[in-house]
């Protein structure tokens, strides 16, 4: 990564995030362009479930030194928890009651709480909902922090617009426009207010394109996160000769179910694997690992896929950015629909193969990783974007673009 602006801006601005904080990737994108911000002196407040609420990721945040208010949000956890139960069928049924999980009213009046609280000059949401319709309440310009694939491919298409607003009518509109009402604001349509709201994508420039129809996506580069934590004591087995490949689900990966699953097939081959967990991989599951794996909770992945021949993970972007960095191809396991989008986009790329988490199991599985290790077209593709991702600072790129929305105060329908 290229070294922080800290540059004194023209004028001094305060902003405040909003990242949906049960995920990492969400957290970290905003926190490395808080980091930005805050080295080019502006203010900077993040809000959000606190961190001893749920699986709040909060506490990375605050061990960066930010300043922390409560805001309500989604309980994406009991959405997870639901896909891992019941697969898609159960994300479908519970998106179907979104009262269970989402109080869209006191979401939406917490939100704008804060916001008039703190009064800072733009919003910025990193896979939080409502966090626009929010902004546009209080009247302060919003952006979002967002991998533009995923909003592209509901966009893309008019029945999959046709249908988002379908939900949207019988679904959420009704709570968000007692919101409107209450503060006197004219209703809006969430589809409106998210494309009229800048999206920046943490992506390489041109490795995907969006549709005509997703006007404000700006492709502003990778945002490269490693969590902070000391290397494992295996650490110095990694260059003994034996090709090594690193296990990462993320924060979004059904891990434990996964390992269980692909144990036979991947003790069969003649490499070791390293694996951090972040604890979420069962006692039992640890306990019944073949020799040739080696565990951690945490551990700074840049750092071990320097030693590593290939990458199994989820699917995610962090994940499959910080690989790229590397020069390391990668085996994607996806789990949900956002995911599978970046994993065929991978696989186009040349660098990645993906399959179905139930194929763990199999024998192929076992055939997929050796023909990524040791075929070198597949190095030979991620090394081709090695050097971008490592000279792309989305972060510098994306506080740019936060300033220059503070700058203009235009509302996300300007």
């Amino acid at each position: 990564m290229g070294a922080l602006n800290t540059t004194p801006p023209a004028r001094k601005r305060k902003f405040m995030f909003f990242p949906m904080t049960s995920v990492i990737a969400h957290s970290s994108h905003a926190l490395e362009t808080a980091k930005v911000l805050r080295a080019r002196g502006h203010d900077v407040v993040f809000a959000g479930r606190l961190a001893d609420q749920g699986r709040s990721r909060m506490h990375m945040i605050e061990d960066n030194g930010f300043r922390v208010v409560h805001a309500e949000e989604p309980n994406f956890e009991y959405i997870w928890d639901a896909i891992l139960k019941w697969g898609f069928a159960g994300m479908y049924i519970e998106f179907s009651r979104p009262r269970k999980w989402a109080d869209f009213d006191a979401i939406m009046e917490s939100q704008i709480r804060v916001i008039k609280d703190e009064q800072p000059d733009a919003v910025i949401g990193s896979g939080a909902l409502t966090m626009s319709n929010s902004a546009y309440v209080a009247g302060v310009p919003a952006l979002n922090i967002h991998n533009a694939y995923m909003v592209d491919f509901v966009l893309r298409y008019p029945y999959f617009r046709y249908w988002w607003r379908w939900y949207d009518w019988n679904f959420l509109a009704p709570q968000r426009n007692k919101v409107y009402k209450r503060h006197g604001v004219k209703p809006v349509r969430a589809i409106d207010l998210y494309r009229g709201a800048p999206l920046l994508s943490p992506d390489i420039p041109g490795l995907y394109d969006t549709c005509a129809y997703f006007h404000n996506a700006i492709q502003v580069g990778p945002i490269l996160f490693d969590f902070p934590a000391p290397l494992p004591d295996w650490f110095g087995e990694l260059d003994d000769g034996t090709p090594n490949v690193y296990i990462t689900m993320g924060s979004t990966g059904s891990f434990d179910t996964f390992l269980k699953r692909s144990y036979r097939a991947l003790s069969t081959l003649p490499y070791r694997y390293v694996v951090t967990t972040a604890g979420q991989v069962s006692d039992e599951t640890l306990r019944n690992a073949p020799k040739n794996f080696r565990f951690t909770k945490y551990a700074p992945g840049a750092e071990l896929l320097l030693h590593c021949s290939a990458m199994i993970f989820h699917g995610g972007n962090g994940s499959m950015y910080q690989a790229l960095a590397a020069g390391v191809p990668m085996l994607a396991v996806p789990t949900h629909v956002e995911q599978v989008l970046n994993s065929r986009i991978a696989a186009r790329a040349g660098f990645c193969k993906w399959i179905l988490k139930q194929r763990a199991a199999t024998a192929g599985f076992a055939r997929i990783l050796r023909d990524i290790v040791e075929n070198d077209r597949y190095r030979d593709a991620a090394r081709k974007y090695a050097d971008q991702v490592r000279t792309t600072n989305g972060a510098v790129n994306a506080a740019s673009e936060c300033e220059r929305i503070a700058e203009s105060g235009a509302d996300a329908l300007a």
